[in-house]
């Protein structure tokens, strides 16, 4: 049914976020222990 299409898109498009925020989380983790590394 369309309902159930439209929370899967929904689904989706937070699934997608969620990753993307991971990501970014976790670069900027790398880059702030990076910057420990050469003070």
């Amino acid at each position: 049914s369309d309902d159930e299409n439209e929370v899967k898109k929904q689904f989706l498009e937070a699934d997608k976020i969620i990753k993307t925020s991971k990501i970014i989380s976790e670069e900027e983790y790398i880059t702030q222990f990076q910057i420990l590394e050469l003070s």
